[in-house]
């Protein structure tokens, strides 16, 4: 997921207007901490949608419409994402920033995950003896 992240950013700065020169701040710049929380919606749902199809071209049509979901649910429009992405993405140290919060956030979620979703000690010792017995 991590992986898919970061190629997610560099894509996304690759296709932005010339990153090196910087693109000119939107008007209605989305705040970082509100783009952190869309990308988060995003990677999530891209996830997930790996998970269920090998392949970006049997899920693609169903990602654009579930980022426009995502962004009617934070209130903002697909162009005022997209300016603002390129805003950020044409800023390296910006969208570090964005990736390092997005990787955290990400993170702090599966660690709650887990904590709550544990394997019980009881059932790793029947799957092993359950192995070692089809193994004789």
């Amino acid at each position: 997921m991590k992986l898919s992240i970061v190629l997610l950013v560099f894509i996304f700065s690759a296709c932005s207007e010339n990153p090196m020169l910087g693109t000119k701040k939107p008007v209605d710049l989305i705040s970082t901490d509100k783009m952190v929380g869309i990308l988060i919606d995003l990677n999530l749902i891209e996830a997930d949608l790996q998970m269920k199809y090998a392949h970006i071209s049997f899920y693609g049509e169903t990602m654009k419409k579930s980022g426009d979901l995502i962004l009617k649910k934070h209130g903002f429009t697909r162009k005022q994402f997209e300016e603002s992405f390129d805003y950020y993405a044409s800023r390296q140290e910006d969208m570090i920033a964005l990736n390092n919060q997005i990787l955290d956030s990400l993170n702090v979620a599966a660690a709650k995950f887990s904590n709550n979703h544990s394997i019980p000690a009881n059932s790793i010792h029947v799957e092993e003896s359950a192995l070692k017995k089809t193994m004789h």
